[in-house]
Order: C-alpha cells, then structure tokens, then sequence
C-alpha cells in the first residue's frame, strides 16, 4: 500500500502540473491520456469500495502507445514553411511528459494494487527491473529476498532481531544467577515490554507496571481469602481469562496485564501449593524483566527508527544520484548494458530498507519537533528509479543520440541533478546543515532554464525529422530530468522542516 499511496500523490501532481501547461493553450492537452487515467481511477475506487474488479492498464497502455506514435509522426514530418510548426514539439513537450508522468504514475498505482489483491500482474508489464516483481515471485523466493536484504547491521528488522535477543540473553541470565523464582515471568516481562526505541519502551513501562501491581493486590486478595480451596482458582482462572481478552481494547495495557497477573496466580495455584509469595513474586520479576527490557533499549538503538530512518532516507537519494547519473550515460550509450541494471538494484534494496525503516518508524510514537514529510522521501526516489526502468525498457532503441549537443547537454544536466540529489542526501543525514529558500530556488530555477535549453536545442537540431525515435527519446529524457528537478523541490521543501527547531532557538 505505500507504493500505491506514492504513486497515488504523484498522479494528482502531474494532474495538477499538466493543468497548468495546458491553461494558455487548451489544444495542446493529449485528450486520450488523460480520458484514460480517469478511467483507471475510477476502476481503481470502484475496486478500493469492493464494488469492481481489479484495476487493469490496458486503457493506459493502448493510450500511451497511441500519443507516442502521434508525436513519431509529427516529429518525422517535414515541415520548413511555418516557423511556428517547427517548434511544435517544444511547445508540446512539457504537456507531453507531464501526461505520460501521470499516467506512469497511475500504472504504477494499477499494478500495486493488483499486487496487493493478489491479482496477477501482466507479464508484459514486468520484468527484471520492475519494482513489483513480487507479484510473480514464489513464497520461497520471497522470504529468501527478505531474509537476505535484511542481513545488515542497518535493518531495522535485524536490530529488533538482535535487541530481543540480547534482551532475552540477558533476563535469563539474571533470573538463573540469581535464583528468581519462576523465572519465566522475567522472560515474559522483557519480552512484553522491550520496544522498538527508548520512547516506546518508556512510553509501555508505566501501564504495565501499573497494571501490574493492580493485578498483584487483587491476587494476593484471592490467595488470602481462597487459600488452599482449589475449587475457587478454577472458577475465577476462565473468568480472569476471558476478562484479560476484553480488557485490550476496553481498557488497554493496565487491565491486560492486570487480569494477566491473576490469570498468572490462579495458575500456579493449581500446579503448585498457594502461597501469598506467589503474588510478590510475579512482581519482582515484572519488575527485573522491565529493568532488563530497559537497559538493553538504552544500550541497543535507543532511538529507534527515528534514527535510522535518516540514515535509510540518505541512503536511498545516493543511490538515487548513482542511478541518474547511469541513466544519462545508458541514453547517451556511453555505459555497459550491465550498468544500469546494477544501479537498479542499488535502489531497489535501499528502497526495500527504507520502507521497511519507515513502517516502524510510523509505528512508534511520535517526535513533536519532526514535521519532515518521510514519505516523500521514498516516492522520489522510486520515481527515479521508475525513470531509469522506462529507460532500460528502450534497449530496442538504444544507441547514441546523433547530436553530439545534445548529448553533451543532457549528461551536464543530469550531472547537475544528481549532485543536488546527493547533498540532499547529506541534508537528511545532518539536519543541522540548512540551505537558505532562496538559494534553493535559484538552483531549481537553474535547473529548469538548463532543461529548457537543452529541449529548445533538440527542437532545432538538423535531421530530427529523419530520426523521430531519437528525437523522441531525447524529449523524454528532458522531460525526465525537468520531473527530478521538480521532485527537488517538492523534496526539499517537505524535509527541511525537521532543522527548523534547532534554527528558530537560536535566533
């Protein structure tokens, strides 16, 4: 569903952005594109509400497919009499990639949600770079990719793996060396009670305690009274039990490990002679197990997937920069044709850590002066990676462009994205480091003037007339290059909040 969601919020962006291009001029807009996407987003309610099958791309595809050959016919025509004809595909190109943006986007969002259904993903729309193999993948291969992508010291799954265990480790080793009594409540205790990070752990000690030392008191009132009488632990232990399962979500962690507790004391007091130790047992070793769960919080990770999220988020935009600058270099075959299926990769797995970083660091509780928008984050990176997979789709169409400027121009600019994507990067990881807004927008506009250039230039090259694919080609590319610019901004816009607080206490 986070892909879904991603590719949801991009499709509404570009809708937006190719609005606006076509406001000035009406004509320009590619009405079966976007005929098209309305269509799959109707389909896609309509089987989000249960009320229809699962969303299909075919409509997308047949349109994508029909604009495509528009434009390779206009751009083959000879056309020398009209100066306002030849600049028609510059004029256009701009509606043109902000159309197929969004219909990418919402082919992406298609094929999450047929993932995510368990429909099967056409096998025409897969293949070895295509972010939902998972679809055709078996269980086997599955957990074996999981397995293997987590086996770093920066998964999140693995420090929960680690922490749990060390947890564990050390509550058994305190409840042997010290003689504790049924010291499989320590175990328990830790357990329960060791989080994800120090806040969360924190935030879980206090209920539990509580509830605990309520169920403590009301067990050692059921041993007074009940004494050695077996017959009353068994009428109170289902009573206590089935009380312990509506406690949850009518009272919350208290009542649940309240009534646990005297399901705990009706237990043992049924395998064993009852005793009013029992009740201040099951106390003690709450109590060591929290003590435990703690220490190794604070020692482990204290901070959780807030941290690393930083961490996993920088990652992923490195990656994302790599795998620009390859792309520029497979449109231009200046690379091997292993290359940029080696930087997929790259972005896959550090997109596969980053969600993974980010699901639990939605699970725990919330830092009120962290207001970054993580999501974004990931969307921009898949949209780069989405990119270079359009790219290596054109393998049938790969070779050098025939315009040694053109060339030229889109390797410089797309040098320039990819270093800006890498100090953002670096942003991410050190939040204390701020860029002024201003400076911001002088670069992005920078971008943008570059990228106008370079499809002005490809408008007027001698020769795009004889070589429409090619020329084709060389729109898109511009076309991507001006999304990753706009991607920069929204970027930066919606991460550097989380700096703001440092900055504002020291003005």
């Amino acid at each position: 569903m986070t892909d879904a969601t991603g590719a949801l919020r991009a499709t509404c962006y570009r809708l937006l952005v190719l609005r606006s291009e076509v406001r000035d001029d009406p004509d320009d807009l590619p009405v079966p594109i976007v005929a098209a996407v309305e269509s799959t987003l109707t389909d896609v309610r309509a089987a989000l509400l249960g009320r229809g099958p699962a969303p299909s791309t075919d409509a997308l595809a047949a349109a994508l497919e029909s604009e495509r050959d528009l434009w390779r016919t206009v751009l083959a025509e000879q056309s020398g009499a009209s100066d306002q004809r030849e600049v028609r595909p510059l004029r256009g190109a701009a509606t043109l990639v902000a159309a197929i943006q969004a219909a990418d986007s919402a082919r992406a969002m298609v094929l999450a949600l047929r993932a995510g259904f368990g429909a099967s993903v056409p096998d025409d729309e897969s293949g070895p770079h295509d972010p939902f193999w998972y679809a055709h993948a078996s269980p086997f291969a599955l957990i074996w990719r999981r397995v293997r992508q987590n086996l770093t010291v920066r998964s999140v799954e693995l420090q929960n793996a680690l922490r749990l265990a060390a947890g564990l480790a050390v509550a058994r080793f305190v409840a042997g060396e010290f003689g504790l009594s049924h010291g499989l409540w320590v175990l328990l205790a830790t357990l329960t009670l060791t989080r994800t990070s120090v806040r969360a752990t924190r935030g879980a000690l206090k209920p539990a305690l509580i509830g605990t030392l309520i169920g403590v008191v009301l067990a050692g009132l059921l041993l007074l009274l009940a004494g050695s009488t077996a017959a009353a632990y068994v009428v109170v232990m289902p009573i206590a039990l089935f009380a312990a399962v509506l406690a949850g979500p009518t009272v919350g962690p208290i009542g649940i490990q309240a009534t646990f507790t005297l399901v705990v004391a009706c237990l043992f007091s049924q395998v064993a002679p009852p005793s009013l130790e029992l009740a201040s047992d099951r106390l003690v070793d709450v109590l060591v197990g929290a003590a435990v769960g703690v220490a190794v919080g604070v020692l482990a990770w204290p901070r959780g997937g807030q941290a690393e999220l930083r961490r996993a988020g920088s990652r992923c935009l490195s990656a994302a920069a790599d795998c620009v600058d390859t792309t520029a270099d497979w449109i231009v075959a200046t690379c091997p044709p292993d290359a940029l299926g080696a930087r997929l990769r790259d972005v896959r797995r550090a997109l596969a850590l980053y969600d993974g970083t980010y699901a639990q660091y939605r699970s725990e509780p919330v830092d009120a002066h962290d207001s970054t928008d993580w999501l974004i984050v990931g969307v921009v990176t898949a949209r780069a990676a989405n990119g270079a997979a359009a790219a290596a789709r054109w393998a049938e169409q790969r070779g050098a462009l025939p315009w040694e400027d053109v060339r030229t121009d889109l390797e410089t600019a797309a040098r320039r994205i990819s270093d800006e994507f890498r100090s953002a990067a670096h942003r991410i990881a050190t939040p204390t480091e701020t860029v002024s807004t201003s400076s911001r927008a002088t670069l992005r506009e920078a971008d943008r003037e570059a990228i106008r250039s370079g499809l002005a230039e490809t408008a007027r090259e001698p020769g795009r007339h004889e070589r429409p694919k090619a020329t084709l080609r060389a729109v898109e590319a511009w076309g991507w290059l001006w999304w990753l610019a706009d991607d920069l901004s929204r970027l930066e816009g919606d991460t550097t909040p989380a700096a703001r607080p440092a900055s504002t206490a020291t003005t």
